[in-house]
């Protein structure tokens, strides 16, 4: 019927006048680009390639700190959604296609607390399966943030386990975080998935925290 159309738009409008779209760096409303600003989007920092077969998207930097301790404490998994669609565009230059994607887990303590886990909702827009249960953090391990390079790599050995050898086994797998440091936890879930018989694994990160931070 003719009504619909004008139904629909104006049900956007209500949401919008109670929820507007607001930008993740600057909380400015109707952001032209979800889900930044034009200022916040120039504010961004492109982070140099540390491997062809780990991609990282930014420098953990400017308006990007606050949207995603936004994505992981804020309670809506849609902010980590939005997020992810900025990783579309890194996807392609990883080598060849991948069959599924591996969020890094949550242990079973911290992702009850939370609700979620927001690198599984990064990766909800790259439009490959995820496989949520493959491998499960084990351990709950103490927050990376002040550790050094080797404390960090200690620190999430054995942490991992893979669940489910059959969801992963002889496919390509690409693992998903939300940032990264040393990138010893990616190692350690890339090397417990390859251990388990993937065919390949790559990574993507939507942000790198300044090795300074860490202390190396």
């Amino acid at each position: 019927p003719p009504i619909l159309p004008w139904l629909r738009s104006l049900a956007r409008d209500l949401l919008d006048l109670v929820a507007p779209v607001l930008c993740l760096g600057c909380h400015a409303p109707h952001p032209p680009q979800p889900p930044f600003c034009d200022l916040c989007r120039d504010l961004l920092v492109t982070a140099d390639d540390a491997s062809p077969d780990a991609v990282v998207l930014y420098e953990h930097a400017g308006p990007l700190v606050g949207a995603i301790h936004r994505a992981k404490y804020d309670g809506d998994p849609d902010v980590a959604a939005a997020l992810g669609a900025r990783l579309l565009p890194a996807l392609a230059r990883l080598p060849g296609r991948f069959d599924v994607v591996v969020p890094v887990p949550l242990h079973a303590r911290r992702l009850t607390e939370r609700g979620y886990n927001q690198s599984a909702e990064l990766a909800r827009p790259l439009g490959i399966p995820i496989v949520h249960d493959a491998i499960e953090r084990v351990r709950d391990t103490p927050t990376q943030r002040k550790l050094d390079r080797e404390a960090r790599a200690a620190n999430v050995r054995g942490a991992f386990r893979v669940r489910d050898e059959r969801l992963i086994r002889g496919r390509a797998v690409l693992v998903v975080d939300d940032v990264v440091t040393t990138g010893s936890t990616l190692r350690a879930v890339r090397s417990c998935l390859e251990e388990a018989g993937a065919a390949r694994t790559g990574a993507l990160t939507l942000a790198r925290m300044p090795l300074l931070s860490a202390r190396g």
